[in-house]
């Protein structure tokens, strides 16, 4: 199974922590804004391999390319809540972002199913639902209802 991981920030990095050790994961391609970034932390999981209980999969910092005929693509990417920002600025940044990324997606691996982790997750999954020919039941969210109760209140 191959996975993609878009976004390498916290979120995306503990993401790629946990799929190292599932043995049905043969392959993780990490993607960031700053290949730099994705690069350091595929070095760090590919010296940690050895104490997994799962067979070695192959590890890639690379780009939507690398990311092609993925199984699964999990989307972190995104701006995190700065204070004195609402929630209503986050979507804005945020939407530019996941409708960018989930075309990528859309073009690389059309037969993926997509999990949205993106904050306000909620909105954000709805935002790559339109944005993309994705049908529900392969694009969601890992999310609760608790964006759309901030969003009521």
């Amino acid at each position: 199974m191959k996975v993609s991981v878009i976004g390498m920030g916290a979120v995306g990095t503990e993401i790629v922590g946990f799929l190292v050790n599932m043995a049905a994961v043969s392959e993780i391609v990490a993607i960031d804004q700053s290949r730099q970034k994705s690069e350091a932390e595929m070095w760090d999981f590919a010296h940690t391999t050895a104490f997994t209980y799962a067979k070695n999969p192959t590890l890639i910092a690379g780009d939507y390319a690398d990311s092609a005929n993925s199984d699964i693509v999990v989307i972190t990417a995104g701006a995190q809540l700065q204070k004195d920002q609402t929630r209503d600025d986050l979507v804005r940044i945020n939407a530019r972002v996941i409708r960018s990324v989930i075309a990528d997606v859309g073009r690389y691996s059309p037969g993926a199913i997509v999990i949205v982790v993106t904050n306000p997750v909620d909105v954000m999954t709805r935002i790559a639902l339109d944005a993309s020919d994705f049908p529900p039941e392969r694009l969601f969210s890992s999310g609760t209802i608790i964006d759309s109760a901030r969003f009521m209140r």
